[in-house]
């Protein structure tokens, strides 16, 4: 009888804890007492915590026969009814007290909290994002906790943790400040009345900016960098014409762009090499043709024959050479630049 009331009582202290953990808020251990005991083959609850079986003269103590369930539940409502969740609202008392059962009452708390929810969740949509993520990965530092995860595997879950509250942090301020952003650039570098000295150091502070973050791997930069560049390299061209200094900035585009496709080249071609779930047997794997080590190697030759047209074309571009040629005159260049 004694385990067995030590086993109901267990079970109504992990219910009341992990209510707790559900709505995030402490427990006040001090603020009530119940005890469950068994008396004549009957469980019984004492809401004065003094570990009373018997009924006669005892009005605390209530019989539930051999409903355990029902006993618990009991116990439980009891200690919520004495305060011992901390930090509800007088709102949330009042639902947790007044619900039909302890699941109705923690769907209606959450419920009443969802409006305040999304109302923060409109007014300051990065805040709501990253309470939402603090919140899945505290989740996840407890299963590691649980797991005894090493060092290295904190560490990973770490970086995963920075890697995606960059994101959300990044996607908020493209959200907010994108279309202004896009407003300063056209009034920045854009051709609005500037000389093309201060156009051209408005674009060099985007473009460094943006080259640095493509030099250090982030494909998440291409699309930016790709117009950054495109801006530069025409402010520059209106500058410096054919001279030296404006190849000299195409050439040191080419080599960041070759750069970083080699390096987006060589991950595609590492992934593609990832075992099967079929494993090594299975399919026929022969009619698919040419080995993607040989596709991605003429796909690279393809690639290199392309910036070597693109840096022609520019260099004819600049020095005039291609103009509205009739279709047989304009044979005659481009056939310098066949794949």
């Amino acid at each position: 009888r004694e385990q067995q009331s030590a086993q109901y009582a267990n079970t109504a202290i992990e219910t009341i804890e992990r209510l707790a953990q559900l709505l995030g808020t402490s427990l006040n251990t001090a603020a009530g007492r119940v005890s469950i005991g068994i008396r004549d083959d009957n469980i019984r609850v004492d809401t004065a915590g003094r570990g009373f079986t018997k009924l006669r003269g005892n009005p605390e103590v209530f019989d539930f026969g051999n409903d355990a369930e029902a006993a618990v539940l009991f116990a439980v409502q009891d200690l919520i009814n004495d305060g011992v969740i901390a930090g509800l609202t007088a709102a949330e008392e009042n639902l947790i007290r007044s619900g039909r059962d302890i699941e109705q009452s923690l769907t209606d708390i959450l419920s009443f909290r969802s409006v305040f929810d999304r109302l923060a969740g409109l007014d300051n949509p990065l805040k709501a994002e990253i309470d939402a993520l603090n919140s899945e990965f505290q989740d996840l530092i407890d299963t590691f906790e649980r797991a005894s995860a090493s060092s290295a595997q904190f560490a990973e879950l770490e970086r995963l943790y920075d890697l995606e509250r960059a994101r959300l942090v990044e996607g908020a301020t493209d959200r907010v400040a994108g279309s202004l952003q896009g407003l300063i650039d056209d009034l920045t570098i854009g051709d609005n009345g500037f000389s093309l000295r201060t156009r051209q150091a408005n674009a060099q502070a985007q473009f460094d900016t943006l080259a640095a973050r493509v030099a250090a791997g982030d494909a998440s930069a291409f699309d930016d960098f790709e117009e950054s560049a495109r801006a530069l390299l025409d402010i520059e061209r209106q500058l410096f014409g054919s001279q030296e200094r404006y190849f000299d900035r195409v050439e040191e585009i080419l080599a960041l762009s070759r750069s970083a496709a080699d390096e987006q080249q060589a991950a595609l071609l590492a992934s593609a090499g990832l075992g099967s779930p079929f494993g090594s047997s299975g399919f026929d794997r022969t009619p698919i043709g040419i080995p993607i080590a040989e596709q991605t190697a003429e796909l690279g030759a393809k690639l290199d024959a392309v910036n070597t047209n693109l840096g022609q074309l520019l260099r004819l571009t600049a020095n005039g050479q291609i103009n509205a040629l009739s279709s047989s005159a304009r044979s005659a260049p481009i056939t310098q630049l066949a794949f």
